[in-house]
């Protein structure tokens, strides 16, 4: 058998492979070295893989890396009564060892809203996880609302989200409750957000429970 040894001469780039291949010895043999490569930033790049061998001499072979922007990723179709807001959850994957902060961009902030759980910063730990909460907030009834979703930093490019989102007939809201002393009269406040880009003229109609 004859040993030949690999070696990148680009170790900046992310090409991973064996460093050890084994071709077996006769005229015409051949043996298939499998190359990995994993990008990080869109882009083209240049590489090469070198064979060496003592009794063999030298075999290298010039790559050209071609990495392509990401797929946006279809996010399920959120629904919400109009006056209400709705959230959904998704985890980012760091590639990385570093601690990166993302930055978060929205096509269409009016009707969606973007940031960690518990509202903090969009840290990303090294090699962990992170959890955003998109929350959508209806502006229209059954009418079709979409945004792109980007979350970038520039050591490791940009993940794309799409999601569409459909607002639906108002529903009861959150009860609230005032209280107040036997015969002292309180008040209380019950606010209501107006989904709508024009004004509304609202009936108010009070019922006593019996």
């Amino acid at each position: 058998t004859t040993e030949i040894y690999t070696l990148s001469l680009h170790d900046a780039l992310p090409i991973f492979g064996d460093d050890v291949v084994t071709v077996p010895a006769g005229p015409g043999s051949s043996v298939m070295y499998e190359l990995l490569y994993s990008p990080l930033l869109a882009g083209v790049s240049a590489g090469s893989v070198h064979f060496i061998n003592p009794a063999a001499g030298e075999f290298w072979y010039q790559l050209k890396l071609s990495g392509e922007a990401a797929v946006p990723v279809e996010l399920p179709t959120l629904r919400c009564a109009v006056g209400g807001s709705v959230s959904h959850e998704f985890v980012v994957s760091n590639p990385v060892s570093e601690t990166l902060t993302l930055t978060a961009r929205c096509s269409n902030p009016r009707n969606y809203a973007v940031a960690a759980r518990g509202n903090q910063a969009l840290v990303l730990p090294g090699y962990g996880d992170l959890t955003v909460v998109l929350t959508y907030t209806p502006s229209e009834l059954e009418v079709e609302e979409e945004a792109t979703i980007s979350l970038s930093h520039p050591k490791i490019g940009e993940w794309l989200y799409k999601v569409r989102g459909l607002g639906e007939m108002p529903a009861d809201m959150p009860a609230t409750e005032v209280t107040a002393p036997l015969g002292t009269p309180t008040s209380g406040n019950v606010s209501f957000r107006n989904p709508f880009s024009q004004p509304l003229t609202l009936n108010l109609m009070l019922e006593q429970q019996p």
